[in-house]
């Protein structure tokens, strides 16, 4: 148990950082398959100090962009440790490039590849949520008027809605 704010900050940036590691492999593996044609990786970078962890990059930028032969991508890399996972993790800044960005009639797709890990009731899940879904939930909790249940995503909820994350999300420029 984290002794102090702080410190449970340094661990949440510690996870999140390592699933951005993660997709970044994926891309890599993808790419050297020729499935993902290239990518960039903007999310913000965990720098040690001496009081722990701490966040350095430019906030609102999508922490991915990737271009593969059936659209382009920019997507946010989110993790959750509980089995709820907090639209409030989406900043303002980054929904709105988000928004900006997804309009996949012209084959620009946005999302959110959110993995949740609970190891104390052994759930792993990892799924893509195309913005086109996510993004009015979100902007319905962020101006106060989600329906009940909303300020957090759980991991059925997530399912219902999302797609598990695989080259197929970038292969076909659908995620729905």
């Amino acid at each position: 148990m984290p002794r102090n704010r702080h410190q449970s900050g340094s661990r949440a940036l510690s996870l999140g950082t390592a699933w951005e590691d993660i997709i970044e492999q994926h891309l890599t593996a993808w790419r050297s398959q020729g499935r993902v044609l290239d990518f960039t990786r903007y999310g913000i970078q965990a720098k040690m100090t001496r009081s722990g962890l701490v966040a350095t990059g430019t906030i609102g930028v999508p922490d991915f962009e990737a271009l593969t032969p059936a659209a382009s991508f920019r997507f946010e890399a989110k993790h959750s440790s509980a089995e709820r996972w907090k639209l409030s993790e989406v900043q303002p800044a980054q929904a709105a490039r988000l928004t900006r960005w997804h309009r996949p009639e012209a084959r620009c797709v946005a999302g959110v590849a959110l993995r949740y890990v609970v190891p104390a009731r052994g759930l792993q899940r990892t799924l893509w949520l195309d913005w086109g879904w996510l993004g009015p939930r979100w902007a319905a909790w962020s101006a106060g008027a989600a329906e009940k249940g909303w300020a957090t995503l759980g991991v059925e909820q997530a399912e219902a809605s999302g797609v598990p994350w695989s080259v197929d999300v970038f292969e076909t420029g659908r995620s729905t």
